[in-house]
C-alpha cells in the first residue's frame, strides 16, 4: 500500500478551493469508533490484505459553520487458498477499525457555500484534513491490540484523468 488517492476534476478542485478560501478549520472530534481483532497468534500466521474505505457527508451545523463527518474503515483480511484449487479463496477478517470524525469549519461572514461547493470540498479537502488524525488513531489502536504498528500511507489529492471521448477511442493508436 503506497498511497491512497482522491481524484477530483479540475472543476471540483476549483470549487473546493472556493470553500477553502472562505473557511477555517476550528474543530476535529472523534465522534464514533469501533474496533476488533483476532488473537495475535491468529493475525500473525500469514499475510494480511488491508483495505481502506472513506466516506464523507455534511451534517447540520450552527449558523456560520460547516460540519462534515468522515467515516473511515479499515479491514485486514487473511486470504487462505484451499488445498483444492477449484474452490475459491477464503477470506477471514482478522482486524477491523471503523471511526468517524466530525470536522467543523468556521465560514467567513457572509459566505454561504452552495451544495456544489460543499460537495467538492467534503469529498476532497475535508478527507485530506482528517487523514492525519485517522492515521494516528489507527496506528495507536493497532498497537493497543498487541499487533505490530500499521502505518497508513499518505493520502494524495490529484486531478482526475480526463474522460476518454468516443473520438479518442476511434483514433488509430501509434507505436
Amino acid at each position: 500500500m503506497n498511497s491512497i488517492t482522491i481524484e477530483q476534476t479540475q472543476e471540483e478542485m476549483a470549487l473546493a478551493f472556493e470553500v477553502q478560501r472562505n473557511a477555517a478549520i476550528c474543530a476535529v472530534r472523534l465522534s464514533r469508533s469501533k474496533m476488533a481483532s483476532q488473537p495475535v497468534d491468529e493475525v500473525l500466521r500469514g499475510p494480511v490484505v488491508i483495505t481502506v474505505t472513506v466516506k464523507s457527508r455534511t451534517v447540520e451545523a450552527p449558523k456560520g459553520k460547516l460540519r462534515v463527518e468522515v467515516d473511515f474503515r479499515i479491514a485486514g483480511e487473511m486470504v487462505a487458498q484451499p488445498a483444492e484449487s477449484k474452490k475459491p479463496a477464503q477470506r477471514e477478517t482478522v482486524i477491523s477499525l471503523e471511526c468517524t470524525y466530525a470536522v467543523d469549519y468556521e465560514l467567513r461572514e457572509g459566505f454561504e457555500p452552495s451544495a456544489e461547493l460543499v460537495k467538492a470540498f467534503k469529498d476532497g479537502n475535508v478527507i485530506f484534513n482528517c487523514w492525519p488524525y485517522f492515521r494516528e488513531y489507527l496506528q495507536e489502536s493497532v498497537q493497543r491490540m498487541g499487533l505490530p504498528p500499521l502505518t497508513v500511507p499518505f493520502l494524495r489529492v490529484q486531478p482526475k484523468p480526463p474522460k476518454a471521448t468516443k473520438k479518442d477511442a476511434e483514433k488509430p493508436k501509434t507505436k
